[in-house]
C-alpha cells in the first residue's frame, strides 16, 4: 500500500481509545490533556497504480490541482492531500474550501483560490476550457495581480497572523507545506523529501 496520506498521518495508534473509555490516563497523551485525535477517511485508500481510482473519490478539500482540470494524475495527489491535511490540523481550518454560487463553479472557484495562494497559474491552464471558462474574468474582477504576489508570504501572512504561530514556526510550516504543494506534479516533493523537513524532524 503506497497512500502517503497513511503513511505520514497516521503513525501511532497505540492509545487511541474509544469515547468515555475509563482505561486512557493523562500519561497517554503525552502531557496534552484536551488532545483531539481525528483519523481520517481512509475509504479510498488504493494500491499504486490501480485503475479503479477516480477523481470523485477525493474529497473536495484535500484534491490536488491537477484533479480538478485534467485527466491525468499519480501517486503525487497524496502530497497535496498531505499538505491541505498538515494545515488543517495546525489551524483548524481547511487550507481551500471553495463553493459555487452564480458567478463560478466549485472548479473555478477552487482553481481561482489555489491561484491566489500559490501566485501562479497552473501549467496548461488557460487551454483548457472543461471547466475554467471563467477564470480570467475572475482574476480581472478580484483584481489579483498574480506576478506581484509571493506564495511564501502569502502562507507566512495566514499562519502568523491570522493564527498567531510564532514566527520561527510559521517559517519552518511554510517550508514544509510550499514544496508539497507545487502546481506542476513533476516538481512537487516526494514522500522522502517531505519526511526529512526541518518542521518535521526539529
Amino acid at each position: 500500500m503506497t497512500h502517503i496520506l497513511f503513511e505520514i498521518v497516521i503513525t501511532d495508534l497505540e492509545y487511541v481509545r474509544p469515547e468515555n473509555d475509563e482505561t486512557i490516563c493523562r500519561e497517554d497523551i503525552h502531557s496534552h490533556p484536551n488532545i483531539e485525535i481525528v483519523i481520517t477517511d481512509l475509504e479510498y485508500v488504493r494500491p499504486e497504480n490501480d485503475e479503479t481510482i477516480c477523481r470523485e473519490d477525493i474529497h473536495r478539500q484535500y484534491k490536488a490541482v491537477e484533479l480538478i482540470y485534467t485527466k491525468e494524475f499519480d501517486m503525487k495527489i497524496d502530497i497535496w492531500s498531505t499538505a491541505c491535511l498538515t494545515f488543517e490540523l495546525v489551524t483548524g481550518d481547511y487550507m481551500f474550501n471553495p463553493f459555487e454560487s452564480k458567478y463560478y463553479t466549485i472548479d473555478e472557484h477552487h482553481i481561482l483560490k489555489i491561484i491566489q495562494l500559490m501566485a501562479e497559474i497552473p501549467p496548461n491552464l488557460m487551454d483548457n476550457e472543461r471547466c475554467i471558462r471563467n477564470i480570467k474574468v475572475l482574476l480581472e474582477r478580484d483584481q489579483h495581480n498574480i506576478t506581484s504576489m509571493n506564495a511564501k508570504d502569502n502562507f507566512y501572512r495566514i499562519l502568523a497572523k491570522s493564527y498567531k504561530i510564532p514566527k520561527e514556526d510559521a517559517k519552518q510550516l511554510v517550508r514544509f507545506l510550499i514544496p508539497m504543494l507545487r502546481l506542476n506534479p513533476n516538481k512537487r516533493e516526494t514522500a522522502e523529501q517531505c519526511l526529512q523537513n526541518e518542521w518535521l524532524i526539529k
